[in-house]
């Protein structure tokens, strides 16, 4: 048997149904906590969860702007 390779693994993947999806993410995630994780794993972990959804000009990160109670 020939050993998979990263390219084929994603292309199987993208034909996966979403509920296929969920459950190789909870796979895993399951796996990955059985050890601890390298450097460089935490930083691909860490990855994974950051958005690039970007943010409305109107977007205020002051307390003040949201709630109108002056952070009391």
């Amino acid at each position: 048997m020939t050993p998979a390779t990263l390219d084929h693994i994603i292309e199987l993947t993208d034909q996966l149904s979403a509920l296929e999806r969920q459950a190789l993410i909870e796979h895993l995630q399951a796996a990955a906590q059985e050890r601890p994780l390298t450097d460089d794993e935490w930083d691909t972990v860490f990855d994974s969860v950051v958005s690039d959804i970007r943010l409305d000009q109107d977007f205020s990160d002051h307390r003040h702007d949201w709630y109108n109670d002056d952070g009391k």
